[in-house]
């Protein structure tokens, strides 16, 4: 560990030598946290920020979303700031290409509809408006969904435990705070202006993310609200591929469909993780439920995941391949994954269905 009693004192640290995780508060002298933040996310894009405060009003928390990935209150638990340190070290563990790093430490935002991102800022700036209507309108957008949930579970609210399902989030936030976050275009991007790799598509993502949230939410019946989240997120990480490695992402794709291979394999062997470890990592350093990360992350190999006997993964895992036949190319369901924690192969499934 290091410590550093000014940002100018942090910044001098980091270019003698980067580290791993960075915290600080947002009140310092001179530079205040997020902007130490805002410089390390530019130029240690690979260090996951972690920022501290006593209490932090709407104009400030506007400016911190996009370049902390945790926040935690003071005064906190000494403890609780060790779990948060030691959850950081290992995600970095599960996504140890520096490059792929950088890629996700480097994201301000996710790719956004424009039409949705639209439809969100007509709701909220209706005097009417309900959270059912602001619901309604997240609950289609998997950009949208993630940094819902990246707030409500952060230390703004307070300490009242994660949250995991979109309505409790958007009423954690409320209509106020949501509408200030649509406002902010670095929250909630748009693809609009931005060069579109060869072969994505942001309505065909949207699309197949949602099938995946409904069939998994109907699948896990016991477990929907949290299966229906973790289904919207779970190709999170291809929107930041093809956002930050956009020449990459379309050589892996374009390799995957030439050998009719998954494209997760050939990603992992060109990139050196696949989007679904890039979505795991970006989630879990955002702080969400790990049972949504973990979802995330080993949605194609859940045998893979340590916990993946049960919960939500095996729905996620299920109508991911159920519903998309082309987007995952050669991608199968694993029935000797299934057939291990107890399913008899598709004929559950079906009866499930």
């Amino acid at each position: 560990m290091r410590f550093a009693d000014s940002a100018d004192a942090a910044l001098a640290q980091l270019e003698r030598s980067a580290v791993d995780v960075i915290s600080c508060d947002v009140a310092m002298p001179r530079t205040d946290g997020i902007e130490l933040l805002q410089q390390v996310r530019e130029r240690w894009p690979a260090t996951v920020r972690l920022m501290l405060s006593a209490s932090i009003g709407g104009d400030t928390m506007m400016r911190a979303v996009p370049v902390a990935h945790r926040f935690l209150a003071k005064p906190f638990d000494v403890v609780a700031l060790e779990q948060t340190i030691d959850r950081a070290l290992a995600l970095r563990t599960t996504l140890s290409e520096p490059g792929l790093q950088a890629a996700v430490g480097r994201v301000r935002a996710l790719p956004t509809l424009p039409a949705t991102f639209q439809a969100l800022a007509q709701v909220v700036e209706r005097d009417e408006a309900t959270f059912e209507d602001a619901v309604a309108v997240v609950r289609e957008a998997p950009a949208i969904t993630a940094r819902v949930m990246h707030v409500a579970n952060s230390a703004f609210f307070g300490a009242r435990g994660a949250v995991s399902d979109l309505e409790t989030a958007v009423r954690r936030i409320g209509l106020g705070r949501l509408k200030d976050l649509v406002l902010m275009l670095e929250v909630f991007a748009s693809f609009e202006g931005k060069r579109v790799p060869p072969g994505f598509s942001l309505e065909g993502q949207q699309s197949h993310s949602v099938q995946v949230a409904q069939m998994a939410a109907s699948i896990a019946r016991s477990d929907a609200k949290l299966a229906y989240t973790a289904g919207l997120l779970h190709d999170v990480g291809t929107l930041v591929l093809a956002l930050e490695m956009p020449d990459e992402w379309a050589d892996a794709r374009e390799c995957a469909a030439a050998e009719r291979r998954p494209v997760f394999e050939v990603e992992r062997e060109r990139l050196g993780a696949d989007h679904a470890a890039v979505g795991g990592y970006l989630l879990g350093a955002w702080g969400l439920p790990q049972e949504v990360v973990e979802a995330v992350a080993y949605h194609h190999e859940p045998g893979r995941a340590q916990n993946g006997d049960k919960g939500i993964l095996p729905a996620v895992h299920l109508a991911n391949v159920l519903t998309d036949e082309s987007a995952d190319n050669g991608n199968q369901v694993d029935e000797g994954y299934l057939e291990s924690i107890g399913h008899d192969g598709l004929e559950t499934v079906a009866a499930a269905l």
